[in-house]
């Protein structure tokens, strides 16, 4: 894979914001735009917070994942978890385009 051109982890959130947890406090995504008005957060948009912060980690574990099934099942029939690999690789290259 080529180099990552997005901002790497870890994430923190609270409140509205998403942002890099590196002392520069760069931040990520702006998750609440819309109900800042009403000042409160809907579970969605908290859940939403949750999954953009783990963003970086999903990401990590499904490259180590699709590595370790590459080096495993290398050796063997390539029709096996070919669904499986193949959605590994389409969401990696979502991320990272190649």
């Amino acid at each position: 894979m080529k180099p990552e051109k997005f901002t790497p982890g870890p994430w923190r959130h609270s409140e509205y914001w998403v942002w890099r947890e590196n002392g520069d406090f760069g931040q990520i995504a702006y998750i609440a735009y819309g109900n800042r008005k009403e000042n409160v957060l809907t579970e969605e948009q908290i859940a939403n917070g949750k999954l953009i912060e783990a963003a970086p980690d999903l990401y990590d574990a499904a490259k180590d994942a699709l590595d370790l099934l590459d080096r495993r099942l290398g050796a063997w029939d390539g029709s096996l978890y070919t669904s499986e690999i193949a959605k590994l690789k389409a969401a990696l290259n979502k991320a990272n385009p190649q």
